[in-house]
């Protein structure tokens, strides 16, 4: 726990340049989620050849998300961010040089490391340079940044394909990931603090970090509820939506008399989760600050997550399509805020990175399953019975909410106040 008041202008000085960091790091990755599909017959790739390499990069995650966690605890924060920025320059570098399957596929792992020194170690910072009374608003403002990130690459990456061609679109990205390493370099502090002799740190043993994490109930409480945000909430509504549209709108959607195309709908809807997720961000973690109780906030998410897939069940018009797609996004923006500043609040100072790589990993592990499972389950169901199950595990977090988050979270801070 951090035992000294750090000022908003110090926050400031970690929360800009890692911001602005992950935001240029997104552009190339970003780029190809966009054009590749479209992209890969002129590459010579399969379409089963796109879905391994748009994949791949998560599933290193599963794997390399806690191994950062428990070397940023013993090497520190920012010599590990730093790194991460520029094996993502090198990735992005990657898919200019040369397209072949191996050549690619390498370059996608070594996005999926990137990000997980990249991600953990902002979660790791943050945790370092906030208090419980101000750490739900510092991570608020980080969504801001992811979230925005996600908004404008995608358009950018395909404006610029089109505009010259796919390598020098991602030339341009491979430059702007390159910007986001010097910025990094340059203006980021190391944030942990060492409070035992160096020998001492590099002697713990990464057995005994995750028996640690394996015996925090809370933590483990709140990877759960990571993962179900990014499996409902997030990884089966964005892998099926456009799905959902052509199969309930065919090829044109209404709104008042105005028609749009699916294609054209289903980028809209994406676009407007992004832009509500960052709007709420900063507003609902303040508020758990202010309320000290992060535990009924993310009740709350998962309640106005749980009536948005419900939503998409009995959708009926393109209307009530669009409240359910606006609830879902402000619980994931609610949920994305909060689980981490939770995390931050219940991990000790000698575990903030395997707490961070373990909140990492589950989310990872929800996105990367949900696809996988959602195609399965269409086989023997309709995508509306595929919703009202990703809406009744939702509801399942409401019952870990209850069972270990009841005393709330106020205790602790109260005691906070008193330090």
């Amino acid at each position: 726990m951090t035992d000294m008041v750090i000022s908003r202008r110090q926050q400031w000085r970690v929360l800009l340049p890692v911001g602005l960091a992950i935001v240029l790091s997104l552009s190339g990755d970003l780029t190809l989620y966009t054009v590749l599909p479209a992209y890969a017959p002129a590459l010579g790739l399969g379409l089963s050849t796109v879905g391994v390499l748009l994949s791949a990069n998560r599933l290193v995650r599963l794997v390399s998300n806690s191994a950062v966690g428990l070397l940023l605890d013993r090497w520190g924060r920012r010599r590990l961010f730093v790194l991460g920025m520029g094996l993502g320059t090198l990735s992005t570098i990657g898919y200019v040089v040369s397209q072949q399957f191996w050549f690619f596929l390498t370059s996608r792992l070594l996005w999926g490391v990137s990000w997980s020194l990249i991600n953990v170690g902002a979660y790791a910072m943050l945790v370092d340079t906030t208090h419980e009374t101000d750490r739900g608003w510092s991570f608020g403002v980080l969504q801001v940044f992811i979230f925005v990130g996600m908004a404008v690459n995608p358009l950018l990456g395909g404006v610029l394909t089109d505009w010259l061609n796919f390598q020098s679109a991602l030339a341009i990205c491979a430059a702007l990931t390159g910007l986001g390493f010097v910025i990094a370099w340059l203006a980021l502090p190391e944030t942990m603090v060492q409070r035992c002799p160096p020998h001492a740190v590099h002697r713990r043993r990464p057995a005994d970090a995750i028996r640690w994490l394996i015996s925090q109930r809370h933590l483990l409480a709140i990877d759960y509820l990571a993962l179900l945000t990014d499996f409902a909430g997030d990884g089966i509504v964005l892998s099926t939506l456009s799905l959902y549209l052509k199969r309930q709108y065919s090829d044109t959607i209404s709104l008042d008399g105005l028609a749009l195309r699916v294609a054209s709908m289903g980028g809209a809807l994406l676009a407007l989760r992004a832009l509500i997720s960052a709007g709420i961000s900063p507003f609902a973690g303040r508020l758990s600050d202010q309320k000290h109780s992060r535990w009924t906030a993310i009740g709350w998410g998962l309640v106005i997550g749980v009536a948005g897939m419900t939503g998409l069940v009995w959708a009926s018009n393109s209307w009530k399509l669009l409240l359910s797609v606006v609830l879902i996004s402000l619980s994931g923006g609610v949920l994305r805020t909060v689980l981490p500043a939770l995390m931050g609040d219940m991990a000790d100072e000698a575990h903030r990175g395997a707490a961070s790589g373990g909140l990492a990993t589950a989310g990872d592990i929800g996105s990367a399953a949900a696809p996988l499972i959602a195609y399965t389950l269409l086989a023997v169901m309709s995508l509306q019975s595929v919703y009202l199950l990703s809406a009744i595990s939702m509801a399942s977090g409401l019952v870990v909410v209850w069972l270990v988050g009841k005393h709330n979270i106020g205790t602790r801070l109260n005691r906070a106040y008193t330090e």
